[in-house]
Formats: structure tokens, C-alpha cells, sequence
């Protein structure tokens, strides 16, 4: 594994605090996905595939009740609610906030 990744992940605050040991195994079971703009990511009815950290530029997440953006060092995954209904994240690259290329409602 290189010391890129793990200085990659000590720069992100939800893992800044760890220790050397700790950062060795995440970045050994991450994996780097660089997405253009407009991809998505995750898609409100599909399985999710584990988290998403942003290292750089923005992540539009489409929620029911609002549309929030977020940029490098946070992270979103999808998250199976208790009742285990269909979750409502629908995230995908974008850089200020519009709707993205090819959203589909529902």
C-alpha cells in the first residue's frame, strides 16, 4: 500500500484522528474512483457499494427533503434504513449545485 494513500487519509477529518495501524487497513481495502462530472454514484433503488470519500471537487446528494452539497473530506454512503425501505441518496458529481445530466425523478 503506499504512503500517498494513507497521507491521503489522515488529510480527511473523519480519519484524522486514527492511528497508523488503522489508516493501513482502510487503505488497504479502499480503492481510488475517479468519476467525471455528472457521474452517479449512487442511485436511490440500487444496492450501494460502501462509502464514498471526496478528496476533491463537489458531490451533489439528492435527498427527499433537500439537495446538499459536499466537498473534499466529507463522505456519503448509502444506508439501509430499519424498516429497510429503498434509501433516499442519489448523489452524483456536479459543481454548483444544479441538477445533474440525466437525473430521473423517483
Amino acid at each position: 500500500m503506499s504512503r500517498d494513500a494513507i497521507d491521503l487519509l489522515r488529510a480527511i477529518p473523519i480519519f484524522s484522528q486514527l492511528d497508523a495501524q488503522a489508516l493501513e487497513q482502510i487503505a488497504s481495502i479502499a480503492s481510488r474512483l475517479d468519476a467525471a462530472k455528472g457521474s452517479v454514484l449512487i442511485e436511490r433503488g440500487q444496492p450501494g457499494s460502501g462509502m464514498f470519500v471526496i478528496l476533491q471537487a463537489t458531490v451533489v446528494v439528492e435527498l427527499r427533503e433537500r439537495t446538499v452539497e459536499l466537498g473534499a473530506g466529507e463522505f456519503i454512503r448509502r444506508v439501509e434504513p430499519a424498516h429497510r425501505s429503498r434509501p433516499a441518496q442519489r448523489p452524483g458529481q456536479g459543481d454548483d449545485g444544479r441538477q445533474l445530466p440525466g437525473h430521473r425523478s423517483g
